[in-house]
């Protein structure tokens, strides 16, 4: 027989022994299901599922792309392509994280789940969502705008390194997120606001002054620009300060860390026992 010891406070729930190797394997089933679940969610009734996860930043560049070019404007398309696609994942993952505390049984509403269960699920999802939001953009820059092999490996490893990044930078916020839902309106706003002052639409090479200054300041701005010089497109990433750059990478990665360990302490917070 198995004894079941677990120690319940107020912080957390612990369990008090090993795991048996078929606890473990149902922790991975549970995982999977958790997964699988997250991408029926996003597919729905549509017929073309969760590809629009890759078209929908397709499309939206064309659609810019069309309204510039009829605004004559001297942007280049692969420039454009790489701007609102990053930013489609940076926005795409740091909302998602904001969000994570509106469901943590993960669809399994039968049995507690352990947060061991949990974690990998999201990690996963976020990999392969990142994934199919770039691979679409990546096709774009490689068979019609000729963008070389470093160029779109470069741009879909750094769309991975933002989604991971901002998805556990978001979670830090879920807890205030839930208990003040208008945090929510301010980050959608701040998001569309920012959709526009950084270097999504066109590259750092058309900005200046207090503009250019400001972005300095803006870690997506790193990020872009550096896939901007990878695919060998006009970019500033060499007159950047690579020290702030680095500052942000350190922050991102220990908020990130941060983020998903509190996610134990946040479903803890939101349950009736705590």
């Amino acid at each position: 027989m198995i004894s079941i010891e677990r120690t319940i406070t107020h912080q957390n729930c612990a369990e008090g022994r090993p795991l048996p190797d078929d606890e473990l394997q149902m922790d991975k089933t549970r995982s999977s299901f958790i997964l699988q679940n997250k991408f029926r969610r996003i597919a729905g009734r549509r017929r073309l599922g969760v590809l629009w996860i890759g078209l929908d930043p397709v499309i939206r560049s064309i659609i810019y792309l069309f309204v510039l070019t009829v605004l004559r404007s001297s942007i280049k398309g692969e420039s454009l392509f790489i701007g609102i696609t990053l930013w489609a994942v940076l926005g795409k993952s740091f909302k998602s994280g904001c969000a994570s505390v509106a469901d943590y049984s993960g669809g399994i509403m039968a049995e507690r789940i352990r947060t061991r269960a949990l974690i990998p699920p999201i990690i996963k999802f976020r990999i392969i969502e990142s994934f199919a939001s770039t691979i679409g953009a990546a096709l774009v820059l490689a068979v019609y705008f000729g963008v070389d092999l470093l160029g779109v490996v470069g741009f879909l490893i750094i769309g991975q390194t933002i989604g991971i990044l901002f998805e556990g930078l978001g979670q830090n916020v879920a807890m205030m997120a839930k208990r003040v839902p208008d945090i929510n309106n301010i980050i959608n706003h701040f998001l569309r606001f920012m959709f526009y002052a950084s270097p999504v639409l066109y590259p750092m090479t058309l900005t200046s002054g207090v503009h250019y200054r400001l972005n300095e300041w803006n870690p997506f701005t790193y990020f872009v620009e550096l896939s901007r010089k990878l695919a060998g497109l006009d970019s500033v990433y060499d007159d950047l300060n690579l020290a702030i750059f680095l500052v942000y990478l350190v922050v991102l990665i220990v908020m990130a860390f941060r983020g998903f360990g509190r996610i134990d302490r946040n479903r803890w917070e939101l349950s009736s026992w705590s």
